[in-house]
């Protein structure tokens, strides 16, 4: 599909010309990769061209429609590729010319209150140094708004590199990411397990297993039933799972944990980190840890354990809240001895930061498609008008009147002001509300900081009832 507009077209990077000039501008965009010179280029080349091959993802680009004045500069130069086979000649790839800007269109599945629903995701946004400030980036988003709407994809998310760049345009804020840093001591050693007893689990040189490519098949279902546990998780396929995995050539390890029927129930993945104390002491960074098991938990925390003698901290990061409860000793390693708060009688545990936000492409279909099975908590016999306001594509989220009977939703009226036939009416921005229909935020919180206006006043409880979740998103998939 080519779509043609105000001198520019959009349309799907699919040759190897494309890969080069997508090669070109992103590897200005993103330069914390290092990637740009012409000695390294190629590798930002081969990442483009692997991703032009997953049915998962599409990559798409904006280019100029009229050619006759742009540059000869850098962003049309080859793109200098060493041969598979040595001894053989490096290709030169020319770039195709006048790419603005692009992005990869992720096409995902996640578990929403307990079923697994559709999910569009938005990547590799990247713009052209000489062409910033000119609206691109309006037009890029916009575009991939009106394509995950047209894939029945009523609910999208991305990692923002500036999340009020993002919530201009409607991304609301997901729950956040923690840091940890944790000392192998502070792990717990038992886990409660039937009728009270303390169980430590079995050596870990039975328990635990490595993995290969071959487990591949088994990683996927272990992830997906584990992602069917979790409100928020992204699920996982096999080529996720083996570029996570295996694509390092064995700096990544990976250990798993059966269940004694031989059924895979979680594995580990993760990596090794130098410090300062010398080679002999190292970091452990977790890239994930699936466990769909309180006993494949805790083999994985046992394993962890017993590495105190060559790994000084393991990292971990994660969306659940409450996982400093799950260790002795909560404090941060680096700041075990130091206070904390602003009177200095709290202690870090871990550090803080944004890294989701998701966006409501159309609240009509939302709840007449996407979320038509969902279950608001029975709210019953309640009629609710919403008026979530977008003013980035005003077109694609009017306001809407719902009607809730024994928990289930469906949509009354369109557009327009319907407020004198509902019971509440509730006025927000549409960044807000999506951070509020995924459980982010409760409608309480909301309407306490000022974000959300409930009326009547005496309304505001049901109205948070309706959105209530009792976990928040949490996901450990980054795109």
């Amino acid at each position: 599909m080519t779509i043609e507009n105000r001198g520019f077209e959009i349309r799907q990077l699919v040759t190897e010309a494309d890969a080069a000039a997508a090669a070109r501008v992103g590897s200005l965009a993103y330069t914390f990769t290092n990637q740009y010179s012409d000695g390294t280029l190629q590798h930002f080349f081969r990442w483009v061209t692997d991703k032009q091959s997953h049915e998962d993802k599409q990559v798409w680009g904006i280019f100029h429609s009229q050619l006759d004045n742009l540059d000869d500069d850098f962003m049309n130069a080859p793109v200098s590729v060493d041969a598979k086979t040595a001894g053989e000649a490096a290709t030169l790839v020319a770039p195709t010319p006048g790419l603005i800007a692009h992005w990869i269109h992720r096409n995902f599945k996640i578990n929403l209150f307990g079923t697994v629903r559709s999910l569009g995701g938005l990547a590799f946004v990247g713009v052209d140094m000489k062409h910033k400030k000119r609206g691109y980036a309006k037009v890029l988003v916009t575009q991939w708004l009106k394509d995950c709407f047209a894939k029945g994809q009523y609910l999208v998310a991305l990692h923002p590199f500036r999340p009020d760049f993002y919530g201009n345009m409607g991304f609301g804020l997901s729950s956040p990411y923690y840091d940890y840093v944790i000392s192998p001591s502070a792990l717990p050693k038992d886990f409660v397990s039937v009728n009270g007893a303390k169980v430590k689990g079995e050596p870990s040189f039975n328990a635990l297993k490595t993995l290969k490519p071959t487990h591949l098949e088994e990683m996927v279902e272990c992830q997906n039933r584990y992602s069917s546990q979790i409100h928020g998780m992204i699920q996982r396929n096999a080529l996720s799972i083996s570029e996570q995995a295996f694509k390092s050539k064995g700096v990544t390890r990976v250990l798993g944990y059966r269940d004694n029927s031989g059924i895979l129930r979680g594995y580990l993945l993760f990596t090794f980190e130098t410090t300062t104390s010398g080679g002999l002491i190292n970091d452990l960074k977790i890239a994930d840890l699936v466990h769909e098991t309180t006993e494949a938990l805790y083999a994985f925390i046992k394993f962890l354990r017993e590495q105190d003698d060559q790994i000084r901290y393991i990292k971990l990061t994660t969306q659940e809240t409450d996982f400093f409860r799950l260790l002795n000793d909560p404090r941060s390693g680096p700041a075990a001895g130091e206070q904390s708060g602003i009177v200095g009688f709290g202690r870090e545990t871990a550090k803080q930061s944004i890294a989701l936000q998701y966006k409501v492409v159309n609240l009509e279909k939302l709840f007449s498609e996407y979320f038509a099975d969902r279950d608001f908590n029975g709210v019953d016999d309640f009629k609710l008008w919403i008026n979530a306001e977008d003013t980035f594509t005003p077109e694609m989220n009017p306001p809407v009147l719902l009607q809730f009977k024994k928990g289930r939703v469906s949509v009354l009226e369109v557009g327009g002001n319907h407020s004198d036939k509902a019971d509440a009416s509730m006025y927000l921005g549409i960044a807000d509300f999506s951070a509020l229909v995924v459980g982010a935020v409760s409608a309480k919180l909301l309407a306490r900081y000022g974000k959300a206006n409930v009326e009547p006043a005496t309304k505001l409880n049901i109205v948070s009832r309706i959105f209530y979740s009792e976990d928040s998103p949490s996901n450990s998939v980054f795109f």
